[in-house]
């Protein structure tokens, strides 16, 4: 059963999995995303000089999200597939 403190955590991979942690994802990827779509709309509108800095944003953002995640205290370098 959930918790209603809004930290709900569940075993996942023999840890602890919080659901808040979803929602910083959601937002980020929700960013990349509006980027990547900017960087199509301003293309198909001829504005290429445009898109192609959007394109570098998102590519930015996803690198960032990429970083973030890689150095999360929670999930960061936890690779439970490999453990012998």
């Amino acid at each position: 059963m959930l918790s209603s403190k809004g930290a709900a955590k569940h075993a996942t991979f023999g840890g602890s999995f919080n659901h808040g942690h979803l929602d910083e994802v959601r937002q980020m990827m929700a960013g990349i995303f509006g980027a990547l779509l900017l960087a199509f709309l301003l293309n198909v509108g001829g504005l290429r000089r445009l898109a192609v800095a959007c394109l570098l944003v998102c590519l930015a953002l996803s690198v960032g999200l990429f970083l973030w995640e890689i150095y999360s205290p929670e999930f960061g370098f936890r690779m439970p597939w490999l453990e012998v």
